[in-house]
């Protein structure tokens, strides 16, 4: 595990899990501000003008679900992806809802280093 993994998992760690059930729990998705340092950030935002790194594109609109689109990442997933799912899925009761809530965020250079996690 690179250096940069082992300080997400170390964020990942300091996350209430009450606390991220409870934003499940009332919205059915949770905001975890810093979780994901600004070179992370850009390194996956960097990814989506690429085709390969991923197995489908939904454009939105072609299925009536309004404007925008987004991507479905290939297999073997990235790094960051990875350990995302592997540390933040167990922190949370799946048998609780019908699906497993999905990993997506907002790779954007504004960054928050608090574990404050919100709805």
């Amino acid at each position: 595990m690179t250096t940069s993994m082992k300080t997400l998992s170390t964020r990942i760690d300091a996350i209430s899990d009450t606390d991220l059930a409870t934003a499940l729990n009332a919205f059915g998705c949770a905001t975890i501000k810093g979780l994901l340092s600004p070179e992370q950030c850009e390194g996956i935002s960097r990814l989506y003008s690429k085709d390969e790194p991923f197995r489908s594109h939904i454009h939105m609109a072609r299925h009536g679900f309004g404007k925008g689109e987004y991507k479905y990442f290939s297999y073997p997933l990235p790094d960051l992806v990875t350990t995302l799912r592997e540390k933040i899925y167990p922190k949370v009761d799946l048998s609780r809802f019908d699906a497993a809530p999905l990993i997506a965020f907002n790779a954007t250079k504004e960054t928050n280093y608090g574990n404050e996690t919100h709805g």
